[in-house]
């Protein structure tokens, strides 16, 4: 039964969301930097953790059958335009990042001194706190819009669950990165959606 496929399917996802915030966590990290592996090494780590352990999920999303819901062109129409839209925001709000730093590559040629950042609000931040995440959201609903499976709809909705809790966890982090200056970022700009929440 293809319920169980896809409660098969929640499990990992939610396994997989669990260990990538369990090793995001400051307390974590700075544990596992200080007993087993140096600052240097643990985003590059951390990162081929994160990679490698879609693996399993992609690999079962592929294998088991999915159901289609509904039947709509209109709404596939919609949902191509969506998945335009989120790719674009995507790529302009990388283009705000140093995409060395967040894959690690930085980090092998400094010191284990800590790394400081520099509390980013302009462009799509001055939009919303989190445009990767807005972008993530937007590209995993035009999916469904565009193949509504009861497949893709349980992925949606957990990573769009996970994607709310974990920006709050993320939010908590920067907070303490950035003091008062990110809280009152937080009182000016959206954390997901603008000008809404």
């Amino acid at each position: 039964m293809n319920y169980l496929n896809i409660l098969v399917l929640v499990i990992l996802l939610v396994v997989y969301f669990v260990v990538h915030s369990f090793l995001a966590n400051l307390r974590v990290k700075e544990h596992l930097m200080k007993n087993i592996i140096s600052q240097k090494y643990y985003r590059l780590v951390y990162n081929f953790f994160s990679i490698t352990l879609l693996f399993p999920i992609a690999w079962w999303y592929f294998m088991v059958p999915s159901k289609l819901l509904f039947e709509n062109l209109y709404l596939s129409y919609l949902g191509f335009g969506m998945l335009l839209l989120g790719f674009g925001l995507i790529g302009v709000s990388l283009q705000q990042y140093n995409l060395s730093e967040f894959s690690g590559v930085q980090q092998l040629s400094k010191s284990d001194s800590p790394i400081s950042a520099e509390l980013n609000t302009s462009g799509l931040n001055s939009m919303v706190r989190h445009p990767l995440y807005t972008s993530s959201l937007i590209l995993l609903w035009a999916w469904f819009l565009y193949r509504p499976t009861d497949s893709v709809l349980a992925l949606v909705l957990v990573t769009t669950i996970y994607i709310y809790f974990g920006t709050k966890l993320e939010e908590q982090k920067l907070v303490k990165e950035f003091g008062a200056d990110y809280v009152k970022y937080q009182e000016q700009v959206s954390m997901l959606i603008p000008f809404l929440f």
